[in-house]
């Protein structure tokens, strides 16, 4: 039982959690319907206002999911710690299949919801919800916290906190977006549709075929089963069909029947297929969706761990290695071209991207001591061509663009047990080259021999998999992957490793970067950190927190990274 108040002076306690009910996602879009808050020791007196929150002091700050409810909130909660349970659960369970404080309250207390938000209620029944969800949230929280205190994970925890706090302050400063670019780039992807569409015309034209391509705003409706029709039944390739026995044409599809395209239909499908894409989930929603306020700012949301899938109702998430996901917009996923969308608040101001250089090889070398792969990068050589060139044993100066760009593939197939008829594949798709299949077995017997430090920590990682015990990161987080000799597996356990202490050194010069002056961090996406930057030149101290990267590393994980590290600057009006 629950006996609400309205009165938060009464409210004590070092702790609050605090759960919002809002009419919108957004807040320029809806209003808070009712904040809750209670003291995280006595859950069962909880405060119910309409109002805001009421001062807090250095109280730590819990809820689930809070690194969302935060927008809502004033700036005050981004000055005081916070322990989003979520984020919590995701830190000691990455795997989980659900993260949602329904199924996840309700595992954890024993104390079932009987109703969701999308059932009527009348006040006294919303104020019940409210409760309950304080109460689930809190409990969920100390319970995970108690797990935490003997979990291989616990000493990335207050890395990761922090981390949360300053990606949810980036989200509601936001980025200002050019209403300028996006018609620019609407247009842009238009012109392109219009180009392949004509094409794709005129081969069912050529064949006896009507198909018709509808235009509407910027893009083109099409009949899917029309298409199916004219690739399969006029232009006779043969069928690919789904898991479930339907025709297909995704990206995979499209590649096998590459051979069979005499017309060259499928490739200016793709490219269409593409291009609708990119102007429909992209840039025609900062035009018309409600991604962008009244004064022309986006706010994307961080998700820090990984969560259920899109269609799965709980909107997606982050991943397992930690990389961050925006979401609405998804400005990771932007290809350059199109990131001219963003641009600087200030009069005269620029934005800038401040990249790390093949910062995960670097980690994979540092990981493995294979002082080959040290050499390398001490000598400033570019990683795949000089990774190729120790594979192919040969200078790096013969080593050509399109090898280089099938470098990393070759080496990753290589290292993790793919067979030769892999790796002749990969030749051949990445390169254009035919190479013997005798050659590629040469070259996976040869990797004991060129890189043994690399095959060592390999079957380190391989033996921890099998035992089925934590991999542990540099920089704390812990997973365990299934029991398994699948070399998939071991691929993303080495993956996971690399990739996710990758990702918290950038993370770590984000929070480097909270504060500086007349600089506003509002994205870290991949290995790149994006500032928005009052001045029309990047500032020293940016550059400072940069040349202070091992300083940085040693200061939030208590390792010596002894690679060197580069790092790269971009800068602008506008992203891109």
């Amino acid at each position: 039982e629950f006996t609400p108040k309205r009165d938060s002076t009464t409210l004590g306690g070092s702790s609050w959690v605090v759960d919002i009910e809002t009419t919108h996602l957004r807040p320029w879009s809806g209003e808070i319907t009712k904040v809750g808050i209670a003291d995280a020791e006595d859950l069962s007196s909880p405060c119910l206002l309409k109002g805001p929150l009421p001062p807090l002091g250095n109280r730590e700050i819990q809820g689930w999911n809070f690194t969302f409810d935060s927008q809502w909130l004033p700036d005050e909660v981004f000055k005081v710690p916070w322990m989003d349970g979520m984020v919590l659960h995701g830190i000691l369970e990455p795997d989980a299949s659900t993260r949602t404080l329904k199924v996840v309250g309700p595992q954890i207390t024993g104390v079932p919801y009987l109703k969701t938000l999308a059932d009527p209620m009348d006040e006294e029944e919303f104020d019940y919800y409210i409760c309950l969800d304080l109460y689930q949230t809190g409990e969920a929280v100390k319970y995970l916290r108690k797990k935490a205190e003997t979990h291989p994970a616990r000493k990335c925890i207050p890395f990761v906190m922090k981390l949360t706090r300053a990606l949810a302050q980036m989200s509601k400063w936001g980025c200002k977006i050019d209403h300028s670019v996006c018609m620019a780039r609407a247009k842009a992807y238009q012109v392109e549709q219009e180009v392949v569409v004509r094409e794709m015309r005129e081969v069912a034209e050529e064949v006896g075929f009507f198909l018709e391509f509808k235009p509407k705003g910027y893009t083109f409706t099409r009949s899917t089963k029309r298409i199916l029709e004219l690739v399969y039944d006029r232009l006779g390739m043969p069928p690919i069909r789904t898991g479930e026995g339907n025709l297909s044409l995704d990206k995979m599809a499209r590649l096998q029947l590459a051979p069979e395209d005499a017309f060259g239909f499928l490739e200016s499908y793709g490219k269409f297929l593409h291009s609708q894409k990119m102007v429909q989930t992209y840039i025609l929603p900062l035009l018309e969706g409600g991604l962008v306020d009244p004064q022309g700012f986006a706010h994307p949301i961080p998700n820090v761990v990984k969560r259920e899938k899109e269609n799965s109702g709980d909107g997606g998430g982050g991943t397992v290695t930690g990389r961050v996901v925006w979401k609405d917009p998804s400005f990771q996923v932007y290809p350059s071209e199109d990131r001219g969308v963003v641009c600087s608040r200030h009069r005269g101001g620029i934005i800038a991207g401040l990249d790390l250089s093949q910062i995960e090889p670097r980690v994979f070398a540092w990981r493995t001591q294979e002082p080959r792969l040290i050499e390398l990068l001490q000598r400033g050589e570019d990683f795949y061509r000089g990774i190729m060139s120790l594979i192919l044993k040969t200078e790096p100066d013969q080593i050509t663009k399109d090898l280089r760009r099938a470098g990393k593939t070759i080496y990753l197939a290589i290292m993790y047990g793919a067979g030769a008829d892999k790796i002749q594949k990969v030749f051949k798709m990445e390169a254009g080259l035919d190479v013997p299949e005798d050659t590629c077995q040469e070259l996976i017997d040869s990797r004991q021999e060129t890189l043994p430090k690399v095959m060592e920590y390999i079957e380190m990682i391989r033996q921890k998999v099998m035992e089925g015990v934590y991999l542990t990161s540099p920089s704390g987080r812990a997973r365990v992957f299934p029991l398994s000799e699948d070399p998939e597996i071991l691929r993303q356990a080495v993956n996971w490793e690399t990739q996710s202490f990758a990702s918290d050194i950038n993370h770590a010069i984000c929070l480097e970067l909270m504060g500086l002056k007349r600089v506003q961090p509002i994205m870290t996406v991949h290995d790149e950190n994006t500032v928005d930057i009052e001045g029309d030149k990047v500032p020293g101290s940016i550059v400072a927190v940069y040349e202070e990267i091992p300083y940085i590393i040693r200061k939030h994980f208590g390792v010596d990274f002894t690679v060197p590290v580069k790092y790269g600057i971009k800068s602008g009006s506008h992203w891109s």
